[in-house]
C-alpha cells in the first residue's frame, strides 16, 4: 500500500490538518479533499471508502469530523482500513473533546504520530498502537537535561522578581502605615508585635469551597534593651489547647507557660529577647477547614461564564462577598490569559466604579483591580475577555490584604495580645504596639 496523505477535515469539508507522504502540493491536497467531499455526499453513511479516477479515499467519521487516508487505487483496502484504525486510535488518545481548537492545540503531537505510522514515501510501518505511543514518548536525554536547566533558570528568575516585588511592597506598606523599620520611620513604644495571617483557599466555579487553610505567626520586635526582659500575655479568648489550630512555639519559648497561662516567655529566665530592632517569630499556628466550611474564608466567590457576542471570547461575571468583619484592600482578580484584544470591563454590571485592568503580560496573565470591599459587603465584577475556550480562564487567582495598627486589634482568627509585662514583675505593664495583617496567598477558583 502507498498512503499519499493523511488528513482531518470537518464534515462540511473544512481541512484542519494534513500530512503528505508523497510529493503533493498544498493546492493538490486541497483539490483532492474537495473531491472527497463531493464523493462522500453522494453515497450512504455505511461506506468506508470512495474512489475517483486517480485515488482512493479511506475514511472514518468521528463526531463532526473525518479522518481520511488518500491512497493510490492499487493499494490493499484491507491493510488501508487497518492503518486507518491505527490513525483513529492515535488521534483519539490526544483529544479530550472534539472541537477545532482541541485539534489545533494537539496538532504537533497528532502530526508526529502520523510520521511514526507512515514513513516518507507512503509505506506503513509495522507498528502497533502501543509501539506508536512508546516511540512518541521517548525523549532525548540531552534535550531533557537542557529543558531542566532552562526551566530552573526561569524559576530562579521568577523567584527573584517575586522577592524584589515583595521587598518593594513591604517597604511601601511600611511607609504608608508608619511601620517601624531598621532604617528608621515612625517611632513606637519600643515593643512592636506583629500578628500575620495568610490564607490559602480553593473554590469551584459555582462557589463551593473545596479547601481552605490559614497559617499565622506572631512576631516580636524590640528596639530598647530595657524592655527586652518582658513577657507577652495573650488574650483570654484564645484557646491555646485547641488542637485544630496546631499552635507551635519557638524552641526558646517556655511551652508550659504558654499552655497553662497563655504566656509568651523565654524558657531560660536569665536571658532576654533580642533588642536589635529585628522581628523574631515566637509563635506559629495553622488551621485547615473541611470542604464547604467558610470559617477560614473571608471572601466567597462565584463565577458565571457565557460566550461573548461582541468578540471572540467570553463574558465573565464574578460575584464576591466579604463575610468577615474586616475591610479587605488591594482586591485583585487575575486571569491566566494574555489576550491580544483589550479587556472590556462592563461598568454597568460591575459594582465597583474603580475596577480597572492594572496588568497584562504573558507570565502572570491579566489582572483587574477593584480596590477594596468593606466588611460584610458584596460586589460584582463583569468583563469581556478574548479566550479560545472557557477552561483557559482558569484557574483564576484572587489577592487581597488587610492590616491595622491598634493595640487592641484582633487577627482574622481572633489572635490578640492582652498585655506585655516585665518578666520579673507581672504587675508592671509595658507600652507596646500591635499590627495585625491578613493576606491571601493561593486563593483560587478552579
Amino acid at each position: 500500500m502507498v498512503v499519499l496523505a493523511a488528513s482531518i477535515t470537518t464534515r462540511q469539508g473544512k481541512p484542519l490538518l494534513s500530512r503528505q507522504f508523497k510529493d503533493l502540493s498544498k493546492d493538490r491536497v486541497l483539490e483532492l479533499l474537495s473531491n472527497f467531499q463531493n464523493l462522500v455526499a453522494e453515497i450512504s453513511s455505511d461506506h468506508t471508502f470512495v474512489e475517483d479516477k486517480h485515488v482512493r479515499y479511506v475514511y472514518r467519521p468521528f463526531d463532526n469530523y473525518y479522518i481520511i487516508l488518500i491512497t493510490n487505487r492499487q493499494s490493499n483496502i484491507i491493510k488501508d482500513l487497518a492503518t486507518l484504525n491505527l490513525f483513529s486510535q492515535t488521534i483519539n488518545s490526544y483529544l479530550s473533546s472534539f472541537h477545532d481548537q482541541e485539534i489545533f492545540h494537539n496538532a504537533f503531537e497528532i502530526l508526529s504520530s502520523f510520521d511514526e505510522i507512515v514513513s516518507m514515501g507512503g509505506y506503513k510501518e509495522n507498528l502497533s498502537f502501543t509501539q506508536v505511543q512508546t516511540y512518541l514518548s521517548m525523549e532525548s536525554h540531552e534535550e531533557r537535561i537542557q529543558e531542566i536547566i532552562e526551566r530552573n533558570k526561569e524559576i530562579e528568575a521568577t523567584e527573584e522578581r517575586k522577592r524584589r516585588a515583595k521587598e518593594i511592597a513591604r517597604k511601601e506598606h511600611e511607609r504608608k502605615h508608619g511601620f517601624v523599620s531598621a532604617n528608621g520611620g515612625r517611632p513606637n513604644n519600643g515593643i512592636l508585635i506583629s500578628i500575620k495571617e495568610v490564607i490559602n483557599a480553593e473554590f469551584s466555579r459555582d462557589g463551593t469551597i473545596h479547601s481552605s487553610e490559614l497559617k499565622g505567626v506572631l512576631e516580636l520586635r524590640i528596639n530598647d534593651h530595657d524592655l527586652s526582659h518582658s513577657n507577652l500575655k495573650l488574650a483570654d479568648s484564645i484557646d491555646v489547647r485547641d488542637r485544630s489550630f496546631q499552635f507551635k512555639t519557638h524552641p526558646n519559648i517556655d511551652k508550659q507557660s504558654f499552655l497553662s497561662s497563655k504566656l509568651i516567655s523565654l524558657r531560660d529566665k536569665s536571658k532576654a529577647f533580642p533588642a536589635n530592632d529585628q522581628s523574631l517569630g515566637v509563635l506559629r499556628w495553622r488551621k485547615i477547614a473541611p470542604a464547604d466550611d467558610d470559617s477560614l474564608v473571608p471572601l466567597t466567590l462565584t463565577t458565571w461564564i457565557s460566550p461573548s457576542e461582541s468578540q471572540q471570547g467570553f463574558d465573565v461575571t464574578i460575584e464576591y462577598e466579604n463575610i468577615s468583619e474586616l475591610e479587605l484592600t488591594d482586591l485583585v482578580f487575575t486571569i491566566p490569559l494574555f489576550p491580544q484584544e483589550p479587556v472590556d470591563i462592563n461598568t454597568e454590571s460591575s459594582t465597583s466604579a474603580e475596577a480597572e485592568v492594572i496588568n497584562m503580560d504573558q507570565e502572570t496573565g491579566t489582572s483587574i483591580s477593584v480596590s477594596q470591599i468593606g466588611a460584610n459587603d458584596s460586589g460584582v465584577l463583569a468583563f469581556s475577555i478574548e479566550a479560545p475556550y472557557e477552561d483557559a480562564l482558569y484557574p483564576m487567582t484572587v489577592s487581597f490584604q488587610e492590616s491595622s495598627r491598634d493595640v487592641s486589634a484582633k487577627s482574622f482568627t481572633g489572635m490578640a495580645v492582652d498585655s506585655v509585662v516585665m518578666a520579673a514583675d507581672h504587675d508592671q505593664e509595658l507600652p507596646y504596639d500591635v499590627i495585625t495583617s491578613l493576606k491571601s496567598d493561593e486563593y483560587l477558583v478552579q
